[in-house]
């Protein structure tokens, strides 16, 4: 019986090792994203403006790239988050 459950750990390991080969071939081969214009042709009301995404496990928060060297954080929903 221990023969059976260490050759099927075994064979299982074999597949994880195929298909994360794969993918990496696939992220290999995916296209370049272009650049995008974030304007999307809006003017700016406030500049200084922060937007957040209220979620249920998290919460983003976004401020405009040159405010902040990282513009986009996330914070959990609770207080010990």
């Amino acid at each position: 019986m221990a023969k059976t459950q260490q050759s099927t750990s075994q064979k299982s390991g074999s597949k994880k090792s195929r298909s994360r080969s794969k993918s990496r071939s696939k992220q290999k081969n995916r296209a370049q994203l272009k650049p995008q214009d974030w304007t999307l042709g809006l003017s700016v009301v406030h500049p200084k403006a922060a937007g957040i995404d209220v979620g249920n496990a998290k919460h983003w928060k976004a401020v405009p790239p040159h405010m902040d060297a990282e513009p986009v954080r996330q914070f959990g929903c609770f207080s010990v988050d």
